[in-house]
């Protein structure tokens, strides 16, 4: 695979000069992500160089440009990405993080105060820059920017967990309840496990809100004919209606049954565990047909689900390999054997080389499938 993504790599690099996106999920920040990894596995002054120019890229047009706070998009996902890079590679200044500190802890706070507690756009996603902060510095402050944090979401979730869930449709003003990784309860329940695994501190009533989020993911269980799962994408409020998921990163069974697993692991529920495993297990026998992609990318495509199955293997006695190569091979297919990366959007397919849509998360994937790479760039996906 390392000569397949060396590849893909110049095809990525060729794109940098017109990307104008920063973000860490859709755009530069997650394309310094893709060559900080290949120096992991071939730490040569090319990549450097290359992961420099990107950097400065991002600094010019953070300095020319009104930035989103957001992880998926903003300066959140920057931040981390920074966080994780060599320092003998790029010397940060500290007083730059502080600088970070102080615009994305206003986001936070305003963020939670408006109960936007969404992975990829809201609060839970700029949280993961102070986990990833209190875990390179140990800083005081940070951890109590994040027992604050997690204190009040637990109090809400005990009050009404809907009111932390709901999302607003800013187009139809339509109000969702999503089940998945990517917006709904499932990244809840991961980045609240995550967040409490890194403080290694007591918090008042943590267990029962992970139950309370639990409990509500089990009144919405139940095997659709369509889908061939058994968790819908998300449940409209106004009409009580219910999407069918796709079999994907952002919605659907493979992340709600990671959450489930690494809550039975928090736990020390074997029953729990065996439930998450089970509920990724049976994912297995969903074909191309019934699967709904539409395309290669992780966040609703091919490449996610090979991912999902690729950590699930990591991580439990079950053997995934055979249904890894069968998502391999239409993956080939979809990619025109690695070497065409259209993503499906509502203009149709375009070109894409970000991580959740596009070249640099394939290339990211297929460098862990052979352990090339550590996996926890996962992290920024929110799986563990």
């Amino acid at each position: 695979m390392q000569n397949i993504v060396f590849e893909i790599e110049k095809q990525i690099w060729a794109t940098v000069p017109k990307e104008n996106r920063i973000g860490i999920l859709n755009g530069l920040s997650g394309i310094a992500l893709f060559y900080n990894s290949l120096l992991e596995i071939d730490n040569n002054n090319e990549f450097q160089e290359k992961l420099i120019k990107i950097i400065e890229r991002i600094n010019d047009i953070i300095s020319d440009n009104v930035s989103l706070p957001s992880f998926c998009s903003g300066l959140a996902g920057y931040g981390w990405v920074l966080l994780r890079i060599n320092n003998e590679i790029i010397d940060i200044d500290e007083d730059y993080f502080l600088s970070l500190d102080e615009i994305l802890l206003e986001e936070l706070t305003g963020q939670a105060n408006e109960d936007d507690y969404d992975f990829l756009h809201g609060s839970l996603g700029i949280s993961m820059y102070f986990v990833e902060r209190f875990k390179q510095t140990k800083d005081e402050s940070i951890k109590r920017i994040l027992i604050d944090y997690i204190t009040e979401l637990i109090g809400k979730i005990s009050k009404n967990l809907e009111g932390v869930l709901i999302r607003e449709d800013g187009v139809d003003k339509c109000h969702y309840i999503y089940f998945g990784m990517a917006h709904g309860i499932a990244g809840v329940i991961n980045i609240m496990l995550y967040i409490k695994q890194n403080l290694e501190v007591q918090i008042n009533n943590f267990d029962e809100s992970i139950r309370t989020c639990i409990d509500y993911l089990n009144k919405f269980k139940g095997y659709n004919d369509k889908s061939k799962q058994f968790y819908p994408n998300h449940y409209l409020t106004e009409n009580k209606t219910f999407a069918q998921s796709r079999l994907s990163w952002c919605q659907g069974d493979l992340g709600i049954g990671n959450a489930l697993y690494n809550a039975g692991l928090f736990f020390k529920d074997a029953k729990l565990q065996i439930e998450g495993a089970e509920l990724i297990e049976f994912t297995k026998k969903i074909s191309l047909t019934d699967s709904g992609v539409k395309d290669f990318g992780i966040c609703h495509g091919t490449t996610g689900i090979i991912m999902q199955y690729y950590l699930a293997g990591k991580r439990s006695e079950s053997d995934y390999q055979s249904v890894i190569s069968i998502w391999l091979d239409i993956l080939r297919d979809q990619t025109n054997d690695f070497t065409s990366f259209l993503a499906m959007n509502h203009k149709g397919y375009l070109g894409e080389t970000n991580i959740l849509e596009g070249s640099a998360g394939l290339g990211l994937v297929l460098l862990s499938l052979d352990d090339r790479i550590k996996p926890d760039w996962l992290n920024c996906l929110n799986i563990y």
